[in-house]
C-alpha cells in the first residue's frame, strides 16, 4: 500500500492513497499509517486517485479515520473519487457524512473560511 503525504497551501496535509482497492487486506495498514501522519490534527485532504473499489472494511477504515480526526478537532475532505467509489458512498449514504470534492484544488479551497 502506498500512502504519500505532503503539505499544501501552508496548512493542509494532503494524503495520497495509491492503491486500486481499499479492502480488508490493506485497510488496517492504511488506517494506522494515516493516523500516524495526522497526530497533530489540522486540515486533511485524502486524495483517492486510482482507488476503484472500497469494500465494507475499507469504508469502515475511512469512517474510523474521520472519527479519529474529529476527536482531534481536525477536518477531512475527500477528493478524486472514481465513479465506482462515489456510487458505493451513495449506496451507503456516506456522501452525507464525508465532504467530497471533485479535485484536490477544490478540496483545499473547501477549507477556506472554516475554523480549525
Amino acid at each position: 500500500m502506498e500512502l504519500n503525504h505532503h503539505m499544501e497551501s501552508q496548512d493542509v496535509l494532503v494524503l495520497e492513497l495509491r492503491v486500486e482497492k481499499l479492502t480488508a487486506g490493506n485497510a488496517p495498514v492504511f488506517l494506522e499509517a494515516a493516523k500516524a501522519l495526522t497526530l497533530d490534527g489540522g486540515k486533511v485532504v485524502l486524495d483517492l486517485t486510482g482507488v476503484q473499489f472500497i469494500d465494507s472494511i475499507g469504508l469502515g477504515a475511512l469512517l474510523s479515520f474521520l472519527k479519529y480526526l474529529t476527536d482531534l478537532k481536525a477536518q477531512m475532505h475527500l477528493c478524486e473519487l472514481s465513479h465506482n467509489v462515489i456510487e458505493q458512498f451513495k449506496l451507503m449514504r456516506l456522501h452525507r457524512t464525508f465532504k467530497i470534492h471533485g479535485n484536490r484544488a477544490d478540496a483545499i479551497q473547501g477549507f477556506e473560511g472554516l475554523q480549525s
